[in-house]
């Protein structure tokens, strides 16, 4: 590990005793950290002075090779991310627009309505009969639903038919694997390192054919567990890279993380080939569950991924336009057809304005990362992206150049 890389983990971990929540997996050097936890909390303004001195050094002393001005162009994202977290933390405003801009490098924009309007027609032509199209939704869950005596082998077998595709069209370093436990609470995945991830299901919760693809394809392969080990196999393990070592949430990386998690699924498996996938399992695990089922399935989660849009309209209501939380609340429930435990935790994510931003790095990014695989192809840009430090903004001048 070279001293820029030392400095940047240095410069995490010390912003994370101010935020607990900045960091999702460290995999550097055990007393570092305990070093740094045992440490007086760095001031705010000292952390963001460093980060900017830090983006200043990597600027100056990265550069002659492809490698490192693809290193520095990260860092360069990834610090500017940093150093505004630490202003927040010392106590400056900084407007929600600019907020977004400066954590993930990704614009704050409304979804249009045409796109909550689409999904609603989608959902009312395929749904079963009802009384609210809320109630009809809710029916065709119960409809999709696996017994949870047979959860655990379904999410297990969906996870190794996504591993068997990923390893045979992008790559998959060996040793990885994934655990998949039951829990009592709600569904989680951590990633442990030396390219371990465990993923907790809530065994209280149905488990829809959604979910399960959810947690097979986004969790895990070719989604947040491929890219992790992955990373930690070619930039952590090869290449010694300090800043590799850690992943941070509320930074451009963040972003890309998500939209390889959202879009990789669909690279490997289309949703043509999912549906011949589920009914095989469905049929092995003796559910009966009918084809058109499943179809509709597949139908109700793209809609659902266009009414999950909403969550940043909700934010730019809350924190832009000064909308109150109880009319946010009400027109989130009502446009993105959520209610209970999934309204309070998209409620809960709005309460601070640094949280209200999050939403964007998972609607965003992966419209920037779609755009840029179709000049990659699909196979060569995953591959890339589950490689490589990459962030929204390398993204966009790499489309830009293609462009020009």
């Amino acid at each position: 590990m070279d001293e820029i890389g030392r400095r940047y983990l240095l410069l995490v971990l010390r912003l994370g005793h101010h935020l607990p929540d900045l960091v999702s997996s460290y995999l550097g050097p055990a007393e570092l950290a305990e070093a740094v936890a045992g440490e007086a909390p760095t001031p705010a303004e000292e952390l963001h002075l460093e980060a900017l001195a830090l983006k200043a050094e990597a600027a100056e002393r990265l550069g002659g090779s492809e490698a490192d001005e693809r290193r520095g162009a990260w860092l360069a994202d990834q610090l500017s991310a940093l150093a505004a977290s630490a202003r927040l933390v010392a106590g400056e405003e900084i407007g929600f627009i600019d907020l977004v801009e400066e954590l993930y490098g990704i614009a704050a924009e409304a979804e249009p309505a045409a796109t909550f309007d689409s999904a609603r027609r989608h959902l009312i032509e395929v749904l079963p009969p009802g009384r609210t199209l809320a109630a009809r939704l809710a029916s065709h869950d119960r409809s999709v639903s696996i017994p949870p005596e047979v959860a655990m082998r379904a999410v297990q077998r969906m996870t190794n038919a996504l591993h068997q595709r990923t390893i045979r069209d992008i790559w998959l370093p060996e040793g990885e694997s994934v655990e998949i436990v039951a829990r009592q609470e709600r569904d989680s995945a951590v990633y442990l390192g030396g390219m371990q991830t465990r993923i907790g299901i809530d065994a209280r919760a149905p488990l829809t054919i959604e979910r399960l693809v959810h947690l097979a394809g986004h969790e895990a392969y070719p989604g947040h567990h491929a890219e992790r080990a992955s990373k930690e196999a070619l930039l952590v393990r090869e290449r010694t890279l300090g800043e590799a070592m850690v992943m941070c949430r509320f930074t451009p990386a963040e972003a890309i993380s998500e939209a390889i998690a959202e879009l990789g699924r669909g690279l490997v498996l289309d949703d043509q080939e999912l549906s011949g996938v589920l009914r095989h399992l469905l049929r092995d695990l003796g559910l009966d569950i009918p084809d058109e089922a499943v179809d509709r399935e597949l139908t109700v989660a793209r809609a659902r991924v266009q009414l999950g849009r909403a969550s940043g309209n909700a934010a730019l209501m809350a924190w832009h336009e000064g909308v109150p939380t109880t009319e946010v609340r009400s027109w989130l429930a009502d446009t993105a057809l959520i209610g209970g435990e999934a309204l309070d935790a998209g409620m809960a994510e709005l309460a601070t304005e640094r949280g209200a931003a999050r939403p964007f790095r998972r609607l965003v990014g992966p419209r920037i990362v779609a755009e840029w695989l179709e000049a990659q192809g699909g196979a060569h840009g995953l591959t890339r992206l589950l490689s490589e430090q990459l962030t929204p903004r390398q993204l966009r001048r790499e489309i830009e150049a293609a462009a020009g």
